[in-house]
């Protein structure tokens, strides 16, 4: 099984909206892992080392910073995150534990990409919005019209998409409702589709905005 890898996902949260995930797998058996904290303080904590194989080589064990261990069955392409006793959970929110594994898209990430259509949704500014994936940082930049935007991404199986949380400059913008129409699309994206094209869809598939590949020409 090819387990080494980033995985991601957004956790079911007791007094938050989710805690956003991302955990990396090293082939040295070390990891990295960064947790955020949605809907509550925004809080990000950080940590690394090294873990441990289950004796069926089934599942890994790491240590949390407060001394506990998790632990997390290994799957292909997924990790689903266990409880304390080492099992699944099951319930209505059991589908909601499960990191799945980022991938990468040469033809998505390292590109500038120039929003088509903007005066159709009346989206409107100093300059046209636009963004970039970077592919090495999974971070996206760009600008909402006015202002500097900037993002963590995660790119799932059959170009699912999620867009973290959003941080812009603080500029004077002529058309603040359309910088922040254009960054709730973001925030909306699920998924993406590839032609001649950036097509950014919404979780039933609805289109929510196209792009232009500017390094093509």
């Amino acid at each position: 099984m090819d387990w080494d890898g980033t995985y991601a996902g957004m956790l079911p949260c007791a007094d938050c909206d989710a805690v956003q995930t991302v955990l990396t797998l090293y082939s040295n058996e070390t990891f990295s892992r960064k947790v955020t904290y949605i809907g509550r303080d925004g809080r990000t904590f950080e940590d690394e080392g090294a873990f441990e194989w289950s004796e069926d080589g089934g599942s890994i064990s790491i240590d949390n910073i407060d001394g506990s261990r998790q632990k997390y069955l290994v799957g292909e392409g997924f990790l689903l995150h266990l409880d304390r006793k080492g099992e699944r959970i099951t319930g209505a929110r059991s589908e909601r534990y499960r990191l799945e594994k980022l991938l990468r898209d040469p033809l998505l990430e390292d590109r500038e990409w120039n929003m088509l259509g903007v005066e159709d949704r009346e989206i409107t500014g100093r300059q046209v919005p636009s963004l970039h994936f970077d592919g090495k940082r999974r971070r996206l930049s760009g600008s909402d019209g006015c202002n500097r935007i900037n993002a963590d991404y995660m790119l799932y199986a059959d170009r699912g998409l999620q867009i973290g949380t959003i941080a812009a400059t603080k500029m004077a913008c002529p058309d603040a409702e359309g910088q922040e129409a254009f960054r709730a699309i973001l925030s909306s994206a699920r998924a993406y589709a590839l032609t001649d094209t950036l097509t950014l869809l919404d979780e039933n598939g609805a289109v929510l905005a196209e792009f232009l590949d500017l390094s093509r020409k």
